[in-house]
């Protein structure tokens, strides 16, 4: 047997304690309540600098994620807009943002701590989708304009797939540009990026969950602009502007007539199949608003929403409403469970029809009592014995300001003049 000296044993004393010692603080770490382990959701939240890599470019927006243990949301943020996203899934290190009244979903992995790479998909038709890759950073969207800008102001526009000329209006805010386009068919929604001037470009984009535009251009010595449209991976044209304080789009309520004919020989299922004509004494009212739409159409959502409104108001004096829907893809299970999303999102409450095809001259051809279908939407106003009021033709959305404000009155003045109502 080794003999152990004093000096040896305070040293084997004083190992056997640090060692003891370290094997209790492991265990008293390991045995910490499972509320100290980080909730691996935390790694999706926050603030990320999104982008659809568009054929024209970096097509650019800012998406925000909370979670917590017990919910999970998130918005989508062009500029001044924000769009809540309806579903949020996160599996592992794979988010998953759905859009089920666009038919559309962002499909991404958490590649590192401060990067997501994925998909955006969107079902665009009958067996058709529209894909784009999607990436994000860790951080808030930069925007590097200056704060007064020599690109602000109001244009004439020019598009070349139209004949129609459009407005464009850009604003200066802070170190980002904002803006929209007016057409007689609708808007182009919130668009938010930036103007640099030391190369003369704008670049502005948006994106809401079912379409996604991005604006190029060149500010040219003579001021006006020359530049490029690209809608999702799928369509690109050229378009040029022309500084103009006085610029307005064409009436809307000047660009389709009424035509004569029997509301009662125009038959449509509503969403359970059973099918209704459009003299039907469920539509009745002393004023009846025909709306023709689509589910995938963005500015068809803007004025869904307003006639949701007015509804609400008006419905008890009198008002009826009914929409006719015009759908993606001819499937008619499909079509109708993507109006039901539609309906939900929107909270529209009156009867929908649905009608065909989003095409518009299928549309004309189904909608006899109009010239022509020029825009979804298209809003027909009725007296209580069914003759024309008026016709408008596109929406003017929120994101177009004043023209947005002069719209939603001249609707509501319709329906009080009918009804004998201030």
């Amino acid at each position: 047997m080794t003999k152990v000296n004093q000096p040896q044993l305070a040293l084997l004393l004083g190992f056997s304690l640090i060692v003891n010692l370290s094997i209790t603080g492991c265990q008293v770490q390991e045995s910490q309540p499972s509320t100290s382990v980080a909730n691996p959701r935390d790694d999706f939240s926050g603030r990320w600098s999104a982008t659809l890599h568009s054929p024209g470019g970096a097509l650019e927006f800012e998406l925000q994620i909370h979670s917590d243990t017990t919910a999970l949301t998130g918005t989508i943020i062009n500029g001044e807009e924000q769009i809540q996203i309806d579903e949020l899934e996160i599996t592992g290190d794979r988010l998953i943002l759905r859009f089920p009244h666009y038919d559309s979903e962002i499909s991404a992995d958490l590649v590192s701590p401060t990067e997501l790479s994925g998909t955006w998909i969107k079902t665009t038709g009958a067996n058709q989708t529209d894909q784009m890759k999607f990436s994000a950073k860790h951080a808030p969207r930069q925007f590097t304009s200056p704060p007064t800008s020599d690109i602000a102001g109001r244009y004439r526009v020019e598009f070349d797939s139209s004949a129609d000329p459009a407005v464009a209006i850009f604003r200066s805010r802070k170190n980002r540009l904002d803006g929209t386009f007016l057409t007689t068919t609708g808007d182009y929604r919130y668009l938010a990026g930036n103007y640099n001037p030391a190369d003369k470009q704008l670049t502005l984009s948006c994106f809401d969950g079912g379409h996604a535009f991005l604006f190029k251009a060149v500010l040219q010595p003579d001021h006006t602009l020359r530049g490029d449209f690209w809608s999702r991976s799928s369509w690109h044209e050229n378009w040029t502007a022309t500084p103009d304080p006085h610029a307005e789009i064409a009436d809307g309520f000047q660009q389709v007539k009424w035509a004569e004919y029997d509301l009662g020989e125009l038959k449509f299922p509503d969403l359970t199949g059973k099918r209704f004509s459009l003299d039907d004494d469920r539509f009745q009212g002393q004023v009846k608003i025909i709306q023709v739409f689509g589910s995938w159409c963005p500015n068809c959502h803007d004025a869904s929403l307003f006639l949701t409104e007015l509804q609400q108001e008006f419905g008890d004096q009198g008002l009826s409403i009914v929409g006719l829907a015009f759908e993606l893809t001819g499937d008619f299970d499909r079509d109708t469970q993507q109006l039901l999303k539609y309906r939900k999102r929107t909270g529209a409450s009156y009867p929908i029809l649905l009608a065909g095809l989003a095409d518009k001259t299928k549309a004309t051809e189904k909608i006899k009592i109009l010239s022509r279908v020029k825009s979804f939407p298209t809003t027909i106003f009725l007296d209580q014995d069914d003759q024309p009021l008026a016709v408008h033709s596109g929406f003017s959305g929120p994101a177009t300001g004043a023209a947005h404000v002069r719209l939603k009155k001249r609707f509501r003045t319709i329906v009080q003049n009918e009804l004998g109502t201030k």
